[in-house]
């Protein structure tokens, strides 16, 4: 995230929703923002089951505000494997 304008410690909320629409647990957090363009990256574990198949999506929220919301496409896929080869 870039700071732009933004100076001192700011709240972060990322909201996940499943395919179904139904939203999970928010993970919060704070920052310290220092302005003058300054990034920050943010980096955070989602523990959450991905149960079905679909477009999650994450709200990222700033003091409160929606500020982007960023998707995650889950899809299932059969694996085949072969026997293993045994020598004789």
């Amino acid at each position: 995230m870039k700071s732009g304008t933004a100076k001192g410690r700011h709240d972060i909320t990322i909201i996940p929703e499943q395919p179904s629409g139904e939203t999970l647990s928010p993970i919060s957090m704070s920052i310290n923002m220092e302005g003058e363009g300054k990034g920050v990256n943010l980096v955070s574990r989602v523990d959450m089951p991905y149960r079905l198949e679909g477009l999650y999506w994450f709200k990222v929220l700033f003091d409160g505000q929606t500020i982007t919301r960023i998707p995650l496409e889950v899809r299932y896929s059969r694996m085949v494997t072969g026997q293993a080869k045994t020598s004789s």
